[in-house]
């Protein structure tokens, strides 16, 4: 019994973003250039509520990565060309999460990114049923209802409650499977 919960609670680990793959080097240099820009404009600056231009960081990242290419190392302002263009993509992938991201480029058409909310995810090992509730993380948690006994399987980002499902169930492969299993058998 105890071997089956490590091996479970090891599989829940893996699925999780595995942070330990980032390289540290990368962490650092991209944490040094977003402090640079943190003195001169503001910590998390372009979360102020504003939109964002995909195309403006677009064009930011690719101006760096293009004179590193030509052979230029650091930027004016003293820091890597490399790490510049990183700080500009997690700007835009922080700024996606928060639904602050315009996507303008060609080929996309001029939308916003998708927006996230999160979603309690809850299943039913009685029924099999799965429930997704919008909710915030700070505030209370409540079953879908109280005439069943509800697993809390996780909080969730997502577009909608089926996303969010559909993403617990991948999260909790074993919860998935139950599905599956009690539809076959008799």
């Amino acid at each position: 019994m105890i071997e089956s919960t490590k091996t479970e609670k090891e599989h829940q680990e893996r699925t999780k973003p595995q942070l330990q793959l980032v390289p540290r080097a990368f962490v650092e240099q991209v944490a040094e250039r977003l402090a640079l820009g943190a003195r001169q404009r503001g910590e998390y600056n372009w979360r102020t509520g504003a939109m964002l231009s995909a195309s403006v960081y677009v064009g930011k990242a690719l101006r760096h990565l293009h004179a590193y290419a030509d052979g230029e190392l650091d930027d004016a302002e003293g820091g890597s060309h490399l790490a510049a263009a990183a700080a500009d993509i997690a700007i835009m992938l922080d700024a996606a999460v928060h639904c602050q991201l315009q996507i303008d480029l060609p080929g996309h058409g001029v939308r916003e990114a998708e927006v996230l909310a999160e979603y309690c995810v809850w299943y039913n090992d009685d029924t099999v049923e799965w429930s997704a509730t919008e909710s915030p993380m700070h505030g209370s948690v409540t079953p879908p209802s109280s005439s069943c006994s509800w697993m809390f399987v996780g909080a969730v980002k997502a577009v909608d409650a089926l996303e969010a499902i559909a993403t617990a169930q991948r999260t909790h492969p074993r919860l998935g499977r139950a599905k599956e299993l009690k539809e076959i058998t008799p």
